[in-house]
């Protein structure tokens, strides 16, 4: 089923632009999503891992400007029997032609940096996924956290659910007052074959102050509102991580 839907959403990326300009409160755009996980070395740890990124961001600056966003995530509320990684780098870009230059570019130039990081972080995984805007977080880029949860698509599920649930969930934030930018997740390549989700479900916050002022609006609210997404999918529990940018690129 939700093989489907990606090929669906696939197919639908040259009406997104149509459905951006005709609602200021439509998604995003779609966009690459990259997810580096690795293990540190021993001795090593995230103030090696930064240092080396906070080096890399300037050197990106001038040689791959193409890098796009970059952060690293750091877990904080989870189960160490779900991750082969302690840290995970990530990088999203404003167009896949876009970050498929940036890789290009990274394999034949960044031997050095590739070097350094491998002197802190032995790298588990490289993942891609396709990744879909549903709500922009307020404020300029910086630190804070990030939710992730599984999720599995109900039968019937299709695009024009999915988007409709997103002005409904983007309707209740402003009426409610909650704060914060949520996104989807779909595999694109480098997922174990044994996963068992068909999308990751992201909700950002700045800080874990905005996280529960969050959860105590939705608790307020819970009786008069109802789950935009409860006919469309399911989602598991989910785990926190902090959020600390390593580049910001100029807005264009």
């Amino acid at each position: 089923l939700m093989k489907t839907i990606i090929l669906l959403l696939l197919s639908s990326l040259f009406f997104t632009s149509s459905l951006v300009s005709a609602d200021h409160h439509a998604p995003s755009p779609f966009m690459p999503v990259e997810i580096y996980g690795c293990s540190y070395k021993e001795g090593k740890g995230l103030d090696d891992f930064l240092a080396v990124g906070k080096k890399w961001s300037k050197w990106a600056d001038k040689v791959i400007p193409d890098s796009g966003f970059a952060a690293v995530l750091t877990p904080y509320l989870y189960d160490s029997r779900n991750h082969v990684s302690d840290v995970y780098w990530m990088n999203i870009s404003s167009g896949f032609e876009r970050m498929g230059g940036a890789m290009d570019d990274w394999v034949a130039k960044g031997a050095k940096f590739q070097a350094q990081f491998d002197e802190v972080c032995s790298t588990n995984n490289h993942t891609l996924f396709v990744g879909q805007g549903i709500q922009r977080p307020k404020g300029d880029a910086g630190p804070g956290m990030m939710s992730i949860q599984l999720c599995m698509s109900k039968e019937g599920m299709t695009p024009e659910k999915m988007f409709a649930a997103d002005a409904e969930m983007r309707k209740q934030q402003s009426e409610m007052g909650t704060e914060g930018g949520m996104m989807r997740w779909f595999p694109f390549a480098g997922m174990a074959r044994e996963f068992d989700f068909d999308f990751l479900m992201i909700n950002a916050a700045s800080s874990m102050k905005q996280v529960g002022k969050n959860m105590d609006i939705y608790l307020k609210n819970m009786a008069q509102s109802s789950d935009p997404y409860e006919d469309i999918s399911e989602c598991a529990s989910s785990e926190m991580f902090s959020v600390t940018p390593v580049r910001v690129p100029p807005q264009n």
